[in-house]
């Protein structure tokens, strides 16, 4: 698993899959973009089977697309279903957005978190 980069003719921009060093192909099944209305930058949330969600900075140099930098959340407490699926919503005139995550195994009935991000 990893994150694949492809432009509107469908052609592949890498050969390899994107994903962090040390995450063994988990990532990818749950996928949304950010984009930062501060500074137009478009950052991916990534989720996968590991109880939880990164958000994902990219650096950008020609066909070389690299993580920047990687924010990781969880729920708090192990919930491998965290992460199931997510969405975000448009940004506020503040600049943030609600970033809605949720995890069906949570509790009785499961669970949708709702974060803020910028």
């Amino acid at each position: 698993g990893g994150v694949y980069f492809v432009d509107v003719g469908g052609t592949f921009l890498q050969a390899a899959p994107l994903r962090p060093e040390g995450v063994n192909g988990k990532v990818g099944r749950r996928l949304a973009t950010f984009v930062r209305p501060d500074t137009g930058q478009t950052r991916l949330i990534v989720g996968g089977s590991f109880g939880r969600i990164e958000l994902w900075s990219l650096a950008i140099n020609g066909p070389d697309i690299t993580i920047a930098d990687r924010v990781k959340i969880n729920a708090g407490v192990d919930v491998p279903s965290f992460g199931w699926s997510i969405a975000v919503g448009p940004a506020a005139a503040d600049g943030t957005s609600r970033l809605f995550v949720t995890a069906p195994e949570d509790g009785e009935r499961g669970r949708i978190y709702i974060y803020s991000i910028r």
